[in-house]
């Protein structure tokens, strides 16, 4: 069909496939008012996306593609609000929503090029933050440690995955730092916890100082070496974070240094496991 239109630039491409969704478009909307059926205007732009990722795939141009991914998923959305039968509440359906956008997200990274075209990888920054939102509104957790949660995890994991795919140091450190500092805030200052701020204070800083230690030890992973440096503010950090937590409840303190430790020392268990052959040589 595009070898019979005669498609010879991108700009062609463009042009035509802008034309088709126009006339979908609007032959969709006149359709869908005159039949009193929204799903049917819905649908067109359904279709519009999927003009546009014909064109962007037959022509190998990233916009269109980019632009009928996300035409096609907003597609989706609509007609998923529309449907009157579903019984899910307002809530859950914004979460089913945001999880056909990290769909979309990571739809985009693979139809850019995937793990082949390393610098084509953005979105699943985008995709991690929204994955996580995802969650919270399925289960109906909306305060704001929820959502301290799920951002810091979601870009601490979307950062750390593309540091490790491209090899960027620069990118492991923030995502390590991210994984255990939203954790560590929500695990620190959750109501279920004694209002202690001392104590709440402590376990926050030790929580920042796995994510340290795990910069140290991907780090392995990366480099012929072992990078020492951040277990210098790790060490800091934890130690005054469980010197915190003895001075306010002492009691209490002592479980919670057994169980940090301890996390600590199956890290780097799990370290000393992974590289047990380059200990052999």
């Amino acid at each position: 069909m595009l070898e019979r239109l005669n498609i010879k630039t991108k700009s062609q491409a463009v042009y035509l496939s802008i034309g088709f969704v126009l006339v979908t478009l609007g032959a969709g909307y006149l359709l869908g008012a005159a039949l009193h059926q929204k799903w049917i205007t819905f649908t067109a732009i359904l279709f519009a996306g999927f003009i546009f990722l014909i064109f962007g795939f037959a022509t190998n141009a990233d916009g269109l593609k980019i632009a009928g991914i996300f035409i096609a998923g907003i597609g989706l959305i609509l007609i998923y609000f529309s449907n009157t039968h579903l019984t899910a509440s307002v809530i859950k359906k914004i979460g089913f929503c945001i999880l056909l956008l990290v769909c979309c997200f990571v739809f985009l990274a693979i139809v850019l090029g995937g793990a082949k075209r390393k610098s084509r990888l953005w979105p699943l920054i985008p995709a991690g933050m929204l994955f996580p939102l995802s969650i919270i509104f399925f289960l109906e957790k909306l305060s704001l440690l929820h959502f301290v949660l799920a951002v810091t995890l979601g870009v601490g994991i979307a950062l750390l995955g593309w540091g490790l795919v491209r090899n960027w140091f620069g990118l492991i450190i923030p995502g390590c730092i991210l994984i255990t500092t939203g954790p560590g805030i929500y695990l620190a200052w959750r109501p279920e916890t004694n209002p202690d701020g001392l104590a709440q204070t402590g376990i926050m800083l030790v929580w920042f100082a796995v994510g340290w230690v795990l910069i140290a030890l991907i780090s392995r992973f990366l480099f012929s070496q072992v990078i020492w440096w951040p277990l210098i503010p790790g060490g800091v950090l934890a130690f005054v974070g469980w010197g915190l937590a003895l001075g306010a409840n002492s009691s209490k303190a002592l479980s919670f240094v057994g169980d940090s430790g301890s996390i600590i020392v199956i890290l780097i268990g799990f370290y000393l496991l992974l590289i047990r052959k380059d200990v052999h040589k």
